[in-house]
């Protein structure tokens, strides 16, 4: 009678059963948890900072993340970050990095390019053609001047946070 498992060698001497049980578990590659930099928040998959303790205009905001190695928020999901920032951090307003002060109605990010077209539908209940800033509060997202100092949201760049996930860095 044959043996219903036998034992497969390289010449390297690497063995293996075979065929393999069925019992016996089948390793997989260890899942890559993501991770956010220590003090930020992951918010669906992406990392954020939220800065409440020294309120800037959206101009600042948008420098002061920049000089940080960040940028000025511009979540896959807006409305997502506005709801746990509200339920878990402040209902205070918070600058993200979107405004149509180029043209009224064009929603834009820091660099010029549109934003994520999930974002155009947040624009239809603005009740003024004058070019405004995108910030959350009370866990939505509003319109407003990009003057008036608030709070503001920074975005670690994806980047960054595979990074961080590879290296182990949190």
């Amino acid at each position: 009678m044959l043996p219903t498992e036998i034992f497969l060698c390289h010449l390297a001497l690497a063995c293996i059963l075979w065929p393999p049980s069925l019992t016996s578990p089948v390793p997989t590659p260890a899942q890559h948890q993501h991770s956010c930099p220590s003090g930020t928040i992951d918010v669906g998959g992406e990392c954020f900072m939220v800065v409440s303790d020294t309120p800037r205009t959206w101009d600042a905001a948008l420098v002061e993340c920049h000089e940080s190695g960040l940028t000025l928020a511009i979540p896959k999901d807006p409305e997502k970050l506005a709801t746990h920032i509200h339920d878990t951090i402040s209902s205070e307003a918070f600058f993200i990095g979107a405004q149509d002060r180029a043209r009224a109605f064009d929603l834009r990010r820091p660099t010029g390019d549109p934003v994520p077209r999930n974002w155009q539908v947040n624009i239809s209940n603005k009740k003024s053609d004058k070019a405004r800033c995108l910030f959350i509060k009370n866990g939505e997202v509003k319109f407003g001047n990009c003057s008036h100092p608030k709070g503001f949201v920074c975005q670690v760049s994806e980047s960054e946070s595979r990074c961080n996930e590879s290296s182990g860095l949190q």
